[in-house]
């Protein structure tokens, strides 16, 4: 345990996490675009995971973080970010165009509750990616589960800060809408949002403009004197937030990352244009504390770009699976049958051995470096985030990322090469973290061509696809070059 890590054992509330989504009329091509920071213990490791979906035998149970649940009769696919110990998701998307995240929030109900093992936020994040169609579905999943399973148990596998419980907020998109579930114990409040900008960040944030509200809340408010009906309308925020005076100033840095966030967020959006781009930009904002650093950072980043119903195009999903989105590679991702996204991003599985499976729990430490975040942290820390070398590196990331984004934007707005292309579709974020880790190996094969194969090889230029031809392109067989000009200009450049 870090000596940083141990102090914070004493002292306030680890307050982080931002997630925004932008819809109609402000985004670009009427899609939906989803982005979220995890800011989690600066000792943990993120991964990202691809899970197909499949069908289940009747009765069967999913063992979640520490407790099992009634498994659905068929699961959808899911690509998720994920704290490396736990079964549940902080973010992440569906086959159906679904996108959650969910956030730490602190309310007067935590006094009133004990930390008795059931789902985690993070478990309902995941199950309801897993089973829902539409934004409202999950919406109607995670209230389910909240009421019939609840939410309790560790929330780190930190020893040090086995003390931490919180509620949960969960931001939920899909190709039309947005809702917002805000909970304090076993209470909740909906907000459904159908156009403009949204954003979280750690405070309960629904007032009296709520969609739904879970049965009792008024009640159990006016009981303990959070609410007086004679003083105006049931605020939900100003009656569940730990004093909500203490919120107001809890410390003003998350105050002023949910300021910050919405300021950004309609900056980018003024010309009704806001892309994938802008969001990676909002990800990346260091002096507002969205990238955030310390003790408590951001370890793992997302964006997704949802196209309307209806659309012939892909929609896509960008990961890092890596600490701080400025010197991180947004990957992307595109549902399709056979997806590969490789074992780069995965963790060691350590069975029933897991400390987070033995009981008692979390009694020693294991190393869940994934092969991705142990290249990327050794690289992070020779060059540091100032200086020269530092300089050099940020260049060489924000080249490379600059041709992932037009070179996998080129393609997936092209219905002609998404369907002759479809090994492309099944590797794109694989092929992405082989370019990032040749990067951190510093390797000179960068330069060359990259060619996606169906077997999900990266192939120079120089081999050819094993179909006794010169040019992969050539045989038929599903072959795509993805050449990256890593002297090109990285400005910004709406799609």
């Amino acid at each position: 345990m870090s000596t940083s890590l141990a102090s914070l054992a004493d002292s306030c509330p680890p307050l982080s996490c931002d997630t925004f989504v932008v819809l109609p009329p402000n985004s670009l091509d009427n899609c939906v675009i989803f982005g979220k920071n995890s800011d989690r213990p600066s000792e943990e490791v993120q991964e990202v995971l691809y899970i197909a979906g499949c069908d289940h035998p009747r009765n069967s149970k999913v063992q979640c973080t520490y407790t099992k649940v009634d498994q659905a009769a068929r699961t959808y696919s899911i690509i998720i970010a994920k704290p490396s110990w736990m079964w549940g998701a902080e973010s992440g998307s569906n086959e159906n165009g679904v996108c959650i995240g969910n956030e730490a929030v602190f309310s007067k109900m935590l006094s009133q509750q004990e930390n008795e093992e059931k789902l985690l936020g993070c478990d309902i994040v995941r199950l309801a990616l897993e089973r829902s169609a539409t934004a409202k579905e999950a919406k109607d999943i995670i209230i389910k589960l909240l009421e019939t399973v609840g939410v309790g148990g560790r929330v780190s596998d930190e020893p040090l800060l086995s003390y931490l419980k919180y509620d949960n907020s969960f931001l939920i998109s899909d190709k039309t809408e947005a809702w917002i579930v805000e909970t304090a114990g076993q209470f909740w409040a909906t907000q459904r949002v159908t156009s403009g900008l949204r954003n979280l960040s750690n405070i309960l944030t629904i007032g009296t403009d709520y969609d739904e509200l879970a049965e009792g809340t008024k009640e159990h408010a006016e009981k303990y004197g959070w609410w007086d009906p004679a003083e105006g309308e049931f605020h939900f925020a100003k009656s569940f937030c730990q004093t909500y005076s203490e919120v107001e100033k809890m410390d003003k840095f998350t105050h002023s990352r949910y300021a910050s966030g919405r300021e950004m967020l309609e900056e980018f959006s003024k010309d009704k244009r806001f892309c994938v781009a802008d969001m990676i930009s909002i990800l990346k904002d260091e002096p507002s504390g969205i990238n955030m650093k310390g003790v408590f950072r951001t370890m793992s980043s997302h964006v997704s770009f949802i196209r309307p119903p209806g659309s012939p195009l892909a929609s896509c999903h960008w990961l890092t699976g890596t600490p701080d989105p400025v010197f991180s590679i947004f990957k992307p991702f595109v549902f399709t049958d056979g997806a590969n996204i490789g074992a780069s991003t995965k963790s060691p599985n350590f069975g029933s051995e897991d400390p987070a499976k033995c009981i008692p729990r979390f009694r020693r430490r294991v190393d869940r470096s994934t092969p991705l975040f142990e290249e990327h942290e050794r690289v992070y820390l020779s060059c540091g985030t100032k200086g020269r070398e530092s300089d050099k590196w940020l260049k060489e990331m924000n080249t490379l990322q600059a041709g992932i984004i037009r070179e996998t934007e080129d393609f997936i707005n092209d219905p002609e090469k998404l369907q002759l292309n479809k090994g492309t579709k099944k590797t794109l974020f694989r092929m992405a973290v082989h370019k990032e880790m040749v990067l951190y190996s510093k390797r000179s094969t960068l330069q060359s061509e990259i060619y996606f194969h169906d077997d999900a090889s990266p192939r120079p230029l120089s081999f050819s696809c094993g179909n006794s031809c010169s040019s992969p392109v050539s045989c038929g067989t599903g072959c795509f070059p993805l050449s990256l000009n890593l002297n090109s200009s990285t400005k910004k450049k709406k799609q």
